[in-house]
């Protein structure tokens, strides 16, 4: 039986498309722009709106993420203004947000720039969502990508801006370079949280009080629950839980259920749950599977269970 706990209000769902892009790279699973569009629409239709990519998405063709989803959503604006496509017509409008280059020197002002106005070509977009800093670039001051980003919202590339993959001690730093100069703060922090791997959790708090709106990734904890992975290899009481919680349970969807329901991520925050899929029938048996709401107690006790082994490790 279901917790009987009053729900709380569940993260936004949002559609992670590093996996999308040219067939060069081994990683992508989609790879045409029907392909794309089609995705797209069924996610609209299950009432979502936004999605991720950047940059150097995917790894092996970076910039072809993008590519495609410009000719995916040129597909969907061409039908709905042919009222051709029902499905288009009631699915909302999409949002997308990508992220700057940020190997080392990417960070200075002028290649941040660069970066942006490549991925608005690449879009065929004049503004996206959000425009993220997708890891620190140590190589250049803080302050210089800060401003380069607070100014691409001034200047309309962005409705907003945020960082991935920063410490806790660096979004301070971010905030008080904010306030000190009148910069546009960050409205989103972008990173890992699941089951398995809670690290994250005073960051998210911190998001909380600061207004910032958390979104997690590798909700699936796919590292950690991959047959080849680290911790189902580990000849430990951690690695025997996760082996048996493998065998025993239907590991990925649980775990999206738990981030979605069980973890201290909340809607009423503004936060979210990026997603990947390979397919329509996995993209639609992940949004059917989420109406179920939060793990029955026994499996939530397992989950529990396993995350108390891993992190004594």
């Amino acid at each position: 039986m279901a917790s009987q706990t009053t729900p709380k209000r569940p993260p936004k769902l949002i559609l992670g498309c590093s996996n999308f892009g040219s067939p060069s790279d081994p990683f992508c699973r989609t790879t045409t722009a029907e392909e794309a569009a089609a995705l797209l629409s069924t996610f609209g239709s299950y009432g979502h709106d936004t999605i991720d990519t950047a940059r150097r998405y995917p790894p092996q063709a970076p910039g072809t993420s993008e590519e495609l989803l410009g000719e995916a959503l040129d597909l969907l604006r061409h039908r709905h203004e042919a009222e051709t496509d029902i499905i288009t017509e009631r699915s909302p409008e999409i949002h997308v947000d990508t992220k700057v280059l940020s190997a080392p020197g990417c960070h200075k002002p002028e290649n941040i720039q660069e970066s942006i106005s490549a991925s608005l070509s690449a879009l065929h977009m004049s503004s996206v969502n959000t425009i993220y800093l997708h890891y620190p670039d140590k190589t250049v001051p803080l302050s210089d990508p800060v401003s380069a980003l607070s100014s691409a919202v001034a200047n309309g590339q962005a409705k907003q801006w945020g960082v991935s993959n920063y410490t806790l001690d660096d979004v301070c730093e971010i905030l008080r370079l904010c306030d000190q100069h009148g910069w546009r703060r960050p409205a989103v922090y972008q990173g890992e949280h699941n089951a398995l791997d809670r690290a994250n959790e005073k960051l998210i708090e911190f998001c909380h009080e600061q207004g910032i709106v958390f979104y997690a990734y590798s909700p699936t904890a796919a590292g950690v629950f991959s047959p080849s992975g680290s911790r189902m290899g580990a000849d430990t009481p951690a690695g025997q839980r996760v082996r048996l919680y493998m065998e025993a349970r239907r590991c990925r969807v649980r775990c999206r259920r738990w981030a979605f329901w069980d973890s201290m991520l909340d809607g009423a925050h503004g936060d979210g749950v990026i997603i990947g899929v390979s397919s329509q029938k996995q993209l639609k048996d992940t949004c059917e599977f989420l109406k179920k709401g939060g793990l029955e107690d026994g499996v939530r006790e397992v989950v529990q269970q396993v995350w108390d082994s891993v992190k004594q490790e």
